[in-house]
Order: structure tokens, then sequence, then C-alpha cells
């Protein structure tokens, strides 16, 4: 049996065990919640001591994840709780504020062409694959490059600057160990990815708050529609205690992905111009974020803290020398061509503003 058909094969026992079990379900009925994709710890990355043969067995299972769901949950990953939970309440307290001081940092442009506050109704994200849709149910807040140097920046909450470029130092950290992680396990140099991401790599803070649903949302409307991501590696913040994120199977079903606080786990999924880069060995695979079915958590606002990390705009993505032959049900496909990453995003953005 092929790996992504055991790992489904397994989310459908999990499934049904806990259905057996009674579990209180804080899915929607359309998803299924799935432990099966793989939990990640990168703490051989991180300890002086630990050998080659623990950093490979790190490496194997970040390519069975990335091969099978295009997904991993990663913990002992160097980034603080404090530093997480310092953006994640500066944060909170800039989106609680009224419309009229959110609207001070913004540029007034469609989302992601300049950095600051963009409100709800200007993004709709599945537009990007292909048609229409309706604006997804969000609001965000985009950091363009280092918050130290953002000019597109609130007075308040004072903390909002300080925090989000901790924050940011630690993503840059933590993507330098996701790429010496992921070219282990492809088989290349450890630092082969430093040359797309130097000397400006196109990197984005997006912090993504999702008010709480007081009316029912338009036919098809969601808190942020299915989509692939654009760029490298997103490194996302979920809320433990409001869930959402649906990533969709093989078989076209949808899973959620849920993550406990008490681990401060990160989940970090791979974006298009990864998936070119392995020559779909890695998959960019299509995910959301749903609306709850429950008054309590539908009522309730949800935050994300999102660290795309894309390569420089002017990098040329090509098929990596150790992916040059596609397997399996790609054989007959034949290569991806190359693509420069610039055009490539805001070819996606271009597509996803409303």
């Amino acid at each position: 049996m092929r790996p992504h058909l055991r790992a489904l094969a397994a989310c459908a026992a999990a499934a049904a065990a806990a259905a057996a079990a009674a579990a209180v379900a804080v899915a929607p009925p359309t998803a299924t919640t799935c432990s099966a994709v793989p939990r990640i710890d990168l703490s051989p990355f991180f300890t002086p001591s630990s050998t080659p043969e623990d950093r490979h067995a790190v490496a194997e299972q970040w390519n069975h994840a990335l091969t099978t769901f295009g997904f991993g949950i990663i913990v002992n990953h160097g980034v603080s709780p404090e530093t997480v939970d310092g953006l994640f309440n500066s944060s909170m307290a800039f989106f609680s504020q009224t419309p009229e001081t959110k609207m001070k940092s913004s540029s007034q442009a469609a989302y992601g062409a300049r950095p600051g506050y963009t409100p709800q109704g200007k993004e709709s994200v599945s537009r990007s694959i292909a048609g229409e849709a309706p604006p997804d149910l969000v609001e965000n807040f985009v950091f363009h490059e280092s918050p130290a140097t953002e000019r597109a920046m609130p007075s308040e909450p004072e903390d909002f600057r300080p925090a989000a470029q901790r924050y940011w130092e630690a993503m840059e950290a933590l993507t330098a160990v996701l790429h010496r992680v992921s070219a282990l396990a492809l088989g290349l140099e450890q630092h082969f990815f430093d040359q797309y991401y130097t000397p400006r790599p196109g990197f984005f803070l997006r912090l993504a708050y999702y008010p709480p649903c007081a009316e029912p949302p338009a036919q098809g409307q969601l808190r942020y529609g299915a989509h692939t991501d654009y760029q490298g590696f997103t490194i996302l913040r979920q809320d433990p205690a409001r869930p959402g994120l649906q990533i969709q199977m093989p078989n076209g079903d949808w899973q959620s992905v849920v993550t406990a606080a008490e681990d401060n786990a990160l989940v970090v999924n791979i974006g298009d111009l990864f998936e070119r880069w392995t020559n779909r060995r890695w998959r960019s695979t299509m995910h959301r974020v749903s609306i709850p079915t429950t008054p309590k958590l539908s009522g309730a606002p949800r935050l994300s803290l999102v660290f795309f990390t894309g390569p420089r705009e002017d990098a040329i993505i090509s098929v990596l020398p150790s992916c040059q032959d596609p397997q399996g049900d790609d054989a007959a496909v034949g290569p991806l061509p190359p693509i420069r990453a610039g055009d490539h995003l805001q070819e996606k953005l271009r597509r996803s503003n409303v």
C-alpha cells in the first residue's frame, strides 16, 4: 500500500475509534479530526550532543510527512512559549480595537500589496486556485520586512512592534533549521537552500484574525477558503482552543489538524515552490479554515500567527538535482518547468484580491 493510502487508512481507523468512544467533536460534520499528521521532534537539530543518526531519523520523518501530507507538526523547535504568547497577546489587543483605530494602520491597498492592516472583505483566497468565491471572513496585519524597520505600525498596543520583532527573529532562525532538515531529507548539502534566500528573502509575517461569526455566512463562505500556499514553508501557530484548520486528503476528504497548547507545537506545510523544487515528491496540499458549527466556537474570535518563508523575488525555482525522476503516478507527467518566485507570488495575490 502506498504511504498516503496507509496514512488515510490510519485516519479512518482513528476517526472510527473516536466515534465509538463518543468523543466530543469540535470539527464540522464535513471533516474528521485526525491525529495522523506526524509530530516531529526537532531537538536533534538544537542539541550539540545529537548524532548524525539522530538527525537522519528526523529527516526521514520530515520526508514522510511532506510526501504523505504536505504538513507536519513540530515540537522542540527552538521558539519559546514566551515569544509566541507575546505576539499572540499583543495581536489580540490590536485586533480588539475599533475598526476606525485599526484602519489608521491600513494603506487601503489590496491584500498583500502593502504592509499593514487589511479589513475583512478584501481577500478571497480560493480564487487563487480558480473561479469565483465569496470574501474570506478574516482581517489581517501583514509585515513585509523585519518589524523593527516596518513603517506601517500602529501606536497601540505599545508592545506590538517588539513582540513582532522577537517572533520574526525566531522564525528566521527556525526557517534556517527547516532548510537544513529538508536538505538532509532530499540528499542535498546542508546549506543548499541559502542561495535562494540571500541577500533578501521573501519573508512575510501575517497575523490572521477571524472575528466572531455574528451572522450566517454566504453560500460557500469560510473563514479562509480552500487553497494551496504560494511560497516555501508556511510556519503556523494556530490557537489550540479554536479549531478550524483542515487539510484535504488524497481521496478528497477533509481532516482537521489539532494541536495542544501544552507542547508549544507549530504546524508547518509546504507551498507551491517546494512542490516544484521536489517535482511533486512533496505536496503543496489544499487546506482551509472552516467555520465551527457550535455557537460557542463560531461566536469566539480566532487568531493565527503565520510566517511565510518565500525565496527572494528573483529566485528561479526549478527541479532539484535529487528530484529529477518523478515517481509513481507522476512519472508520466514529466518535470515541472522553472518559475520565477516573485512572479508566481504576485499572480496568486492578484487572483485572490476581491
